[in-house]
């Protein structure tokens, strides 16, 4: 729950995912500032899904931070952004790594029992 609080408050998208015999979903959000958000979730135990996204505007930037963790059923042994998130909700991540933007494209590969934030500027 606490990846989605990072993909922020705004206008859910809708959203189209083309694959088959892989669990994936896939949701964005869009701010009044321009950014948008997505929140790609691998629910394969074992298998990475290579997204490609159409943001549908050109982006200037992106930064991604990935959840992962032990299992697709793990309460703990879990971490977003590097860190994990302490008992009193404390939480001091990695800075968000940057991934490339070619026009209105994004390119990223989503590990096995994985969900990736992603944060595009326009």
């Amino acid at each position: 729950m606490f990846a989605f609080t990072l993909a922020g408050q705004g206008d859910l998208l809708a959203t189209e995912v083309s694959v088959s015999g892989v669990n994936f979903t896939a949701y964005a959000v869009s701010h009044s500032d321009g950014s948008t958000n997505l929140v790609l979730v691998n629910k394969e135990p074992a298998s990475t899904v290579h997204a490609t996204v159409d943001i549908g505007n050109s982006g200037k930037s992106a930064t991604i931070t990935v959840l992962t963790g032990t299992g697709l059923d793990a309460t703990t042994g879990f971490s977003i952004g590097g860190a994990p998130i302490k008992i009193d909700g404390s939480w001091s991540p990695s800075p968000a790594a940057s991934i490339p933007v070619n026009g209105s494209i994004l390119e990223l590969d989503v590990p096995p029992a994985s969900a990736s934030i992603v944060s595009v500027l326009e």
